[in-house]
């Protein structure tokens, strides 16, 4: 699963590393992303282009403005049934991310630990989007992002993970309109834990209204007291 995210690489700057694509807007960069925000998100339409989603889609068995949204899907949902075939064919994109948080179950606490490449580079998640029709408001496109189950490392905490894909691995994720289903899912399998660091941070992260460096700044080994967050 993945719940909250984190941004520190602009659009542009990523851009460099996906040949001819286009920055059409950018989201604010933050160190608290939670769904239903609008995110930085790269898709293929006639062009490679960055712009702008909700994170959360509305599944198309929903009404139109229904508040159930899906900010998160299993690659072995994509892989085994056809609800999503459409999206995973012709809607696949990719959410720009600097690392991402999920919570270790400790009793009745749960303690943040934040997850990122070793080399601090930035990467993808691997994602589908759709269109939401609310009521008197313009269509509005969205994204979900695709998870599988956790490595090693991620494992200690959660028992799934994004799918991370690398700038390069995204390029190929998205821009070939070709590949079958089979082909596509070979792209979402775990990243490996050689490639990842994590530590434990602060339950100041909970409130999504702390968005500061602070959220991911490594604290020690001692289980924090509650923290009022209000």
């Amino acid at each position: 699963m993945c719940g909250r995210f984190v941004r520190k690489t602009t659009a542009s700057e990523a851009a460099k590393s996906i040949p001819g694509s286009v920055v059409l807007a950018d989201s604010q960069l933050s160190f608290n992303i939670a769904p239903g925000v609008l995110v930085s998100v790269l898709e293929k339409e006639k062009e490679l282009r960055w712009t702008l989603h909700h994170w959360g889609i509305q599944p198309r068995w929903e009404k139109n403005g229904s508040s159930n949204q899906i900010i998160n899907i299993r690659c072995e949902t994509l892989s085994d049934r056809s609800f999503f075939d459409e999206d995973l064919k012709h809607r696949r994109c990719l959410l720009l991310a600097d690392g991402f948080y999920e919570w270790k179950k400790t009793g009745a606490r749960s303690e943040p630990y934040y997850f990122f490449l070793k080399d601090s580079r930035p990467f993808f998640f691997a994602g589908i989007w759709n269109s939401i029709s609310q009521p008197y408001e313009d269509v509005i496109h969205a994204c979900a992002i695709i998870t599988v189950p956790a490595n090693p490392l991620v494992g200690r905490i959660h028992t799934r993970m994004p799918a991370i894909l690398s700038l390069e691995e995204g390029s190929d994720w998205i821009r070939n309109s070709s590949m079958i289903k089979s082909e596509l899912c070979r792209f979402l399998k775990p990243c490996p834990d050689d490639r990842m660091s994590s530590h434990r941070v602060s339950q100041w992260m909970n409130f999504q209204k702390h968005d500061t460096e602070e959220c991911i700044k490594p604290v020690g080994d001692e289980p924090e007291k509650e923290l009022n967050l209000l």
